[in-house]
């Protein structure tokens, strides 16, 4: 018996600049500090999501931005805007 065919379920990206805002700051300490996505990532997530972040094409949980934080070595508030 053939296995099932699985299609893959696209969610639209999310709506409103946060997302985008966020990922720009994520990007911007992240260069400064002199990591790469995986660095940045690991061991938890991939480089393709982080990526996704700094894009804005998804909207990370908040465990997720205290992660990065944490490997930023910066406080979580400052990865938010205003």
């Amino acid at each position: 018996m053939p296995a099932a065919k699985q299609t893959r379920v696209r969610k639209p990206p999310p709506k409103g600049d946060l997302y985008i805002r966020v990922g720009r700051r994520v990007r911007q300490v992240r260069e400064t500090k002199g990591l790469s996505q995986s660095q940045l990532g690991a061991p938890f997530f991939t480089r393709a999501m982080v990526s996704a972040v700094e894009l804005g094409k998804i909207s990370p949980a908040l465990k997720t931005l205290a992660h990065f934080a944490a490997k930023l070595e910066v406080p979580l508030k400052d990865l938010i805007p205003d």
